[in-house]
């Protein structure tokens, strides 16, 4: 594919897969990009993902679904059967409410040191446990008055939790000219 061709070209193609892998049931290896579930699931970790429509899945387990382009890993913290609530472990905010058709899998393996084993089950600390809690709290009282409002406030909290990522982004563009001059690229 050339670089003239849009984002847009690719997005139905990963739709069609993920459609394909829920309905297949199949396994899929895939190497992890991002922290929101550190320490459970480093960058750059390898895992083991199942697809299916009839994956079972429990509280605490970690669910992959689709949220825009990308696929997600993070752990379900809620379930009444229509709503689902998940959270990565290194946030305290949850993400948008989701229905459970939107569930594409399950995290089943992890690849540590060569071996596969099971995900972690809850790597949070019990302070960050908490806190996270009351922001779940909240979501859940949010969609009580109304599921437009609970998912507005899932929004909100996913522009909340980018804030330090856009002040780290600053400070790292006014870093950057200084931190690129060496000192053998200047003949005096």
């Amino acid at each position: 594919m050339n670089e003239s061709q849009s984002n847009a070209e690719t997005v139905p193609d990963a739709e069609r897969l993920l459609a394909f892998l829920k309905r297949t049931g199949c396994e899929v290896e895939a190497e992890l990009r991002g922290v929101s579930m550190e320490t459970a699931l480093p960058n750059g970790s390898k895992v083991r993902i199942r697809f299916g429509e009839a994956v079972q899945f429990a509280l605490g387990s970690i669910v992959a679904f689709r949220w825009g382009p990308n696929l997600i890993l993070h752990r379900l913290v809620y379930s009444d059967g229509t709503n689902l609530l998940t959270c990565g472990d290194g946030s305290f905010f949850p993400d948008p409410p989701l229905v459970p058709e939107m569930i594409l899998g399950q995290v089943t393996r992890l690849c540590r040191d060569g071996d596969w084993i099971p995900p972690p089950t809850d790597s949070r600390s019990g302070g960050r446990r908490w806190l996270q809690s009351i922001f779940v709290a909240c979501m859940l009282a949010a969609l009580k008055v109304s599921p437009h409002f609970g998912r507005w406030l899932g929004r909100f909290m996913i522009e909340v939790r980018r804030i330090p990522n856009r002040g780290r982004r600053l400070l790292r563009l006014r870093e950057k000219p200084v931190a690129e001059v060496k000192i053998d690229d200047y003949r005096l």
